[in-house]
Formats: structure tokens, C-alpha cells, sequence
């Protein structure tokens, strides 16, 4: 009887270890279509939005980790830690042990979006340590993201590292269309080191395996990466063979990447007419650093035919997203600091709570976060204001180049350069094509930039004597002849005169620094070139006042102090 009751305990204990979760079958068809379908999934789990209230807690927890998972597939960005922090809280306590190298996985997943690199690999790592040993395929991916963390990071030793234990895995699975795509990476990190032996070899590796999978969609793929790194390496004619024989813009997998290789291809072969229709398309599909890119071909080819209009507006567009390139890059510069801040937080915080029976540890942890968090908002705030003085400075740098840029001296300046490349043209016109080519580029941006600068120097003249003619400036001279102010009405009316004549007059003051309308009401009255004791009169101040705002705004824009003249002089050269 003794060992009955012995053995129905032991029974007691080791069933429930061995009973194994089951979800629903909508669940276990929405993970399937998770790969192969994320945007059915998506749509599956939308519909099944009201109906898993009823499921039992293990479903409902497996159902919030597909619509991390399905949301992923789809390509569509994390915003938020908070989902997948409590799903990988569930699993991590108690949940369906299958499912936490998963959960580890979209934490990984997660984290990356967020531009959190240390902890994204953390998580990948802590997937790879509890995923079953023959899961081969989920390990393959694991590496694989992984590998595109420290790609994001220029780590490309590691990455490299990373693809390869991937491309492993797919060997071992046999999957050929997996051991192509872990080749191109391969590859594509080895040019990023510039190890072109390395890099041509891994492609064409993965050019033959997609030749005898048969799979034109990836040989058309990879043969666009050879593509890509012929032009890189100034072989225009082996890339354009690629172009002709395998019509790799017919691949809408990268529209961007293709049109930008076409492109420089044409370039590259002077074939501007070509050249210049996907410079076209690149200006409308395109991502930011293609569009950057067009731009600077389509100056090139604008100053062979000789149309100086077009030079000048696309070196403007040009700029304008080199400017934003060197912003996102700045962005990406700040993620990564504050990825690394909050991981080093977050570390702290594990091991706080893991000695918080330590009392006197606490303490002094608590004391060290706090003077920590004192620090950061101290450098942080340190930060802005640099950052926000850099900006000031900038500002009035370009303005001040705007204004020289508009001067008879820059002008002289150009004619000057242009007639010594005219020599040095002459001089190599039969010698080196390709110096006289780079010569001919330089006269026809200094001709077209004094082009600009006359005709900027014209409109300003007009400008002032459009406003000469307005009604509203008639009305400030009578206004001040008879000693009275301007009223609220008046002030609004002449600001709409002067901006809508001087372009971004308001705009470039404010830019440059923050002001009073009072501080800009002077300043629009110093444009209009009146006598101090004019000004005086229509702000309804002393003239010593005058002197004082127009001093102190001249330290503030300028950077020192000074008197009331150069200031003066700054804001009629807007």
C-alpha cells in the first residue's frame, strides 16, 4: 500500500512537467503565415483582436508575441520596448519554455529598431544560448541579425564573424536561397573593409549557387551586387555589360540601389542623356543618399550642355540633402550615445536589484545613479546650448556668405579664376582629358555662380524700390516727420512688405538669434535706411534706448560687442 501511495505522488509530480502547451489552431496558422505571409498574419491578428479575450493566458501571451513577430516580418518599425519587455518578462517567469529563444529573438529584433545596439545583441545571444541545438534554421537568423547589428555599427570584423556562422547553418540545412543571401552579406561587409579579392570571390560563390538554383529573381540580385561594386571601382564597362545582359532593373527589390548603379554607370561612360533619365528617376524614388547623389550628376551633366540655370538649382538641391545626410547622421551619432547610456542604466539597474538586501550598497548605488543623472542632464544641457550656438554660428556664417556671394568682389574673384582655368584648359587640352574634363566643371559652376550673383544683386536693388513705392513706407516717413509712433496695424503691414520683398528677412534674424518684437521692429527700420532719431520716434523710444538694443544685438549675433554701426551695416546687407 505504502509503495501505491508512492508511486501515485511520483505520478502526481512528473505529469504535469511533461503536459505540453496547445494554442489554438488560428494561432498555430498565423505563426505559418508569419514568413511567408506577414501582412495575412497581420491581418488575421486584427481580426482576432476581440475573440482572444477568451482565450486561456497561455494563448493570449503567444498571441501578443505573433503580432510582435508578424508586425517584424512586415517590415514595419518598432516604436516601444514595453510589449515585447512584458512578453520576455512572461516567458522569462514561468511561460511556454518553447517559445522564450523566440521571445529573446523579437526582443533582439525590437531593440534594433530602437537603435539599441548592446542590448539588441544581448538579447540575440541570450536566443542562441536557449534554442534548441537542432534548430538550425532559427540559429541561422540569430547570426544573421546579429551580423547586421554590427554591420550598423561599422563592426565589420564581427559582422563578418556573424554572416559566416549563418551561412554554416544554411550549409547544413542545405538551403540554398539562405546560403546566397548569407554569401551577399558576406560580401558586401568584405567590401565594406575594402577586401576586394575576398569580397569578388564570396559573390561569384553565390552567383553560381543561384545560377544552379535556377532562380533568375536572385542571380539577377547578386549580379546587381557585382554591379554595384564594379562601379565603386571605376569599371564602368563590366558594369554595364551586367546592366544589358541580365536587366537588373527589372529587380524592384531595390529600385534605389539599381537606378543609382545605372546612373553612375552612364556617368561613367559619358553617356549623359542616359545618365540624366535615371538621375531623373532617382529624384523620385530614390532614398536621401541617392537623391544627394543625382543631384551632384545632374550638375555635371547640366554644365556640359552648357544650361548654367539648371547648375545653379541643382547645386542648391544638392546641398540641401547633403545637409540632410549630415543631420541623420548626426541623429544615428546621438541613438547610439543614448543606446549606450540606457544600457549602461539598465545594467546598473540589474545589478542594484539583485543587491538590494545590501543596504549600504544601495545607498551608495543610489547615490552614484543620482550624481550619474546630475552629470547627464549637465552634459545634456551643455550639449544644446553647443550644439544651439554651433547652429548661431553657422547661420550668420552662411548669411555672411550669402552676402559676399552677392558683392563685385566675389564676382572679380571668379572672373579671375575663370580666366586662369581658361589657361590651364588650354594648356592640357591635348595632354589629360580627364584634368581638363574636371577643369571645364569648375569654370562652368564659377560662371554660373556669377550668373546668380548678378542676378541676386539686381533684385535687391529692386526690392528696396518696390518698397519705396508702398504705401506703408510713404506712410513711416510722415509718421516720423510728425513725431508719432507706428501703430500695432502699421507694424504688422510693413513686416508683410519687407518679407515679401526680402526674401526671408524675418526668417534669417530669428535663425541667427532670438529677439523681442520690439528688438525687430528696429531692425526692419534699419533696413529701410532711417536716421536714428527716426527710429527713435516711430518705436516710441529715446535714441539712447536705440543705441543700447542695437548694441546688445550686435553682441548677441555677432558673437562681441561693438557699436551701433556695424550692426547697422549687417542688417542692410540682408
Amino acid at each position: 500500500m505504502r509503495n501505491l501511495y508512492g508511486i501515485l505522488i511520483l505520478l502526481v509530480l512528473i505529469i504535469p512537467s511533461c503536459v505540453r502547451h496547445s494554442y489554438p489552431p488560428q494561432l498555430i496558422t498565423v505563426d505559418s503565415l508569419c514568413s511567408t505571409c506577414p501582412d495575412s498574419a497581420l491581418h488575421m491578428l486584427d481580426s482576432m483582436k476581440d475573440s482572444c479575450r477568451a482565450m486561456d493566458e497561455d494563448a493570449l501571451w503567444y498571441y501578443r508575441l505573433l503580432c510582435v513577430k508578424a508586425a517584424d516580418k512586415a517590415y514595419i518599425k518598432h516604436t516601444s520596448p514595453k510589449e515585447i519587455n512584458e512578453i520576455l518578462n512572461h516567458y522569462e517567469n514561468g511561460g511556454d519554455s518553447r517559445l522564450l529563444p523566440e521571445a529573446y529573438f523579437y526582443a533582439g529584433s525590437v531593440y534594433r529598431d530602437l537603435n539599441d545596439a548592446p542590448q539588441a545583441v544581448e538579447y540575440f545571444q541570450k536566443a542562441l544560448e536557449h534554442v534548441p541545438d537542432k534548430d538550425l534554421r532559427m540559429k541561422s537568423r540569430i547570426y544573421n541579425q546579429i551580423g547586421q547589428v554590427f554591420m550598423s555599427q561599422g563592426l565589420t570584423d564581427m559582422a563578418v564573424s556573424a554572416y559566416k556562422e549563418a551561412y554554416k547553418k544554411d550549409a547544413l540545412l542545405k538551403d540554398t536561397a539562405n546560403m546566397i543571401y548569407s554569401l551577399r552579406d558576406i560580401g558586401y561587409a568584405y567590401n565594406k573593409k575594402a577586401e576586394n579579392d575576398s569580397c569578388e570571390q564570396v559573390f561569384r560563390q553565390a552567383l553560381v549557387l543561384s545560377q544552379d538554383k535556377g532562380d533568375k529573381e536572385l542571380e539577377r540580385d547578386i549580379q546587381g551586387q557585382i554591379a554595384g561594386i564594379y562601379v565603386e571601382r571605376g569599371k564602368y564597362r563590366e558594369a554595364l555589360m551586367i546592366l544589358d545582359k541580365y536587366n537588373i532593373l527589372a529587380d524592384n527589390t531595390d529600385k534605389s540601389a539599381h537606378l543609382y548603379i545605372a546612373a553612375a554607370i552612364y556617368m561613367g561612360t559619358e553617356d549623359y542623356d542616359k545618365a540624366e533619365k535615371y538621375c531623373d528617376s532617382l529624384r523620385m524614388y530614390g532614398n536621401i543618399h541617392a537623391k544627394r547623389v543625382a543631384y551632384k550628376h545632374l550638375m555635371r551633366i547640366c554644365s556640359k550642355k552648357k544650361e548654367y540655370e539648371k547648375v545653379s538649382i541643382y547645386s542648391d538641391k544638392y546641398e540641401e540633402y547633403c545637409d540632410s545626410v549630415e543631420r541623420i547622421r548626426a541623429q544615428e551619432a546621438v541613438a547610439n550615445i543614448h543606446a549606450i547610456f540606457n544600457y549602461n542604466l539598465r545594467t546598473k539597474e540589474i545589478a542594484r536589484l539583485k543587491a538590494k538586501r545590501a543596504h549600504n550598497l544601495i545607498i551608495f548605488a543610489s547615490i552614484i545613479s543620482f550624481l550619474s543623472l546630475c552629470t547627464c542632464i549637465a552634459l545634456y544641457i551643455l550639449h544644446k546650448i553647443i550644439r544651439r550656438n554651433e547652429r548661431q554660428k553657422e547661420l550668420f556664417h552662411r548669411l555672411r556668405r550669402y552676402q559676399y556671394e552677392m558683392s563685385q568682389d566675389y564676382r572679380k574673384e571668379n572672373l579671375a579664376e575663370i580666366h586662369r582655368l581658361e589657361q590651364q584648359i588650354s594648356t592640357f587640352k591635348d595632354k589629360n582629358h580627364e584634368l581638363v574634363i574636371m577643369l571645364e566643371e569648375q569654370r562652368t559652376l564659377l560662371i554660373a555662380a556669377n550668373k546668380k550673383s548678378e542676378t541676386d544683386y539686381n533684385d535687391k536693388i529692386s526690392s528696396m524700390q518696390r518698397i519705396y513705392d508702398t504705401a506703408i513706407y510713404k506712410s513711416v516717413l510722415n509718421k516720423a516727420r510728425t513725431d508719432k509712433p507706428l501703430s500695432d496695424i502699421e507694424w504688422e503691414e510693413l513686416d508683410v512688405v519687407i518679407n515679401n520683398n526680402i526674401k526671408n528677412f524675418r526668417k534669417r534674424l530669428y535663425d541667427i538669434c532670438k529677439m523681442s518684437s520690439h528688438e525687430y521692429n528696429i531692425c526692419m527700420l534699419i533696413r529701410l535706411d532711417l536716421k536714428m532719431k527716426d527710429i527713435a520716434v516711430l518705436v516710441g523710444r529715446s535714441s539712447s534706448a536705440i543705441t543700447m538694443v542695437r548694441k546688445r544685438l550686435h553682441t548677441k549675433i555677432l558673437g562681441k560687442s561693438g557699436n551701433g554701426n556695424d550692426f547697422d551695416e549687417f542688417v542692410k546687407s540682408l
